[in-house]
């Protein structure tokens, strides 16, 4: 073995840090939902979200591609695909028993329609006890499912407003329900 006339491996030229910066900045997010919406977990979609840049470092030259964004994202499709491939073991891993399963009757029996009654009324009373604005702003959000921004330009407040709105009464809501009373 010579270790003197031994020559090293050329190493092919990575994309410049901050061209793979840009291209991160630009794309992680689109990449992030794109695999969310087509895996379980968020965990699965961070994953693949990395390994899509991972495999895009050790490109040559990021200059030369026509269609960087298409570029990026036939990787990301090749990784989903290799992804599948995968999952039926993932999904023996997860699997849970049937046997374990509490499964519901058809209908409730008399008391427990009784007590979800007597909660919802202690629901109704503490969301009617919730000051007018932050009351609005909680229908508004949670049974007519406007928006955070849809609310804040209705009422003229601004979004950040329209969450404190929301995690106070639900905070409040939350207090009632445990005490069986209003707040």
């Amino acid at each position: 073995m010579r270790f003197g006339n031994a020559r090293a491996q050329p190493v092919a030229p990575q994309p410049s840090s901050a061209a793979l910066d840009e291209v991160a900045a630009r794309l992680h997010k689109p990449l992030l939902a794109y695999f969310a919406r087509r895996t379980r977990t968020r965990e699965d979609a961070e994953d693949l979200t990395q390994e899509v840049f991972v495999r895009l470092s050790r490109q040559e030259d990021l200059g030369v591609i026509a269609n960087l964004e298409s570029f990026v994202f036939s990787i990301a499709a090749n990784l989903l695909t290799d992804f599948y491939r995968r999952t039926p073991r993932r999904a023996v891993e997860r699997s849970i028993d049937v046997a374990d399963l509490e499964i519901a009757a058809s209908e409730p029996d008399a008391s427990r329609v009784v007590e979800d009654r007597q909660n919802l009324d202690v629901l109704m009373r503490a969301i009617k006890a919730l000051p007018e604005r932050r009351r609005a702003v909680f229908v508004m959000h949670r049974f007519e499912g406007m928006s955070h921004p849809a609310i804040a330009s209705s009422l003229g407040i601004s979004v950040s407003g329209v969450e404190k709105h929301i995690a106070a009464a639900i905070v409040q809501l939350a207090a009632a329900i445990g005490t069986g009373r209003d707040v």
